[in-house]
């Protein structure tokens, strides 16, 4: 029985059928395929439509399997069947959002520049204050403020 669900909904086991024009849901591994292209340039970068099988052809790097279509990606051409095996976080989109947001943002030479700047700023600030705070109490010693 054919159920459309949002895909919010879905969890690991469903099985989905993908047609061209859609938007991979989660990541899935392909139970059955017909000439289906899906655009992973938003993964690798590569322009090229790639054809899903059912075949695992490289069991060690997920990326280049054709058997995994991934969340975010569209199917170019043809139509499929898959099974969820990953949503949300632990999908490979998941991963990189998360590597992304969780990474300290490199500091630019402008940065360092400008926190040496103000660093240098407020050491002469504070010494100029502290002199000047020693000097009005000399002053204020000697009896020199009573003349002014």
């Amino acid at each position: 029985m054919e159920k459309q669900i949002p895909a919010v909904k879905l969890v690991p086991g469903d099985i989905v059928k993908i047609r061209m024009g859609d938007k991979i849901p989660a990541d899935i591994r392909i139970l059955q395929s017909r000439e289906m292209k899906v655009d992973n340039s938003c993964l690798t970068g590569e322009s090229d439509a790639l054809l899903r099988s059912t075949e695992c052809t490289h069991p060690d790097s997920v990326l280049e399997t054709q058997n995994l279509a991934f969340f975010g990606t569209l199917c170019k051409e043809g139509n499929g069947i898959g099974i969820v095996v990953n949503i949300g976080d632990n999908t490979v989109m998941g991963q990189i959002a998360s590597l992304v947001s969780h990474g300290e943002p490199p500091s630019t030479p402008l940065n360092r520049e400008l926190l040496r700047f103000v660093i240098m700023i407020s050491i002469i600030a504070i010494s100029m204050g502290i002199a000047l705070f020693l000097f009005g109490i000399l002053l204020l010693k000697q009896g020199v403020s009573s003349s002014f």
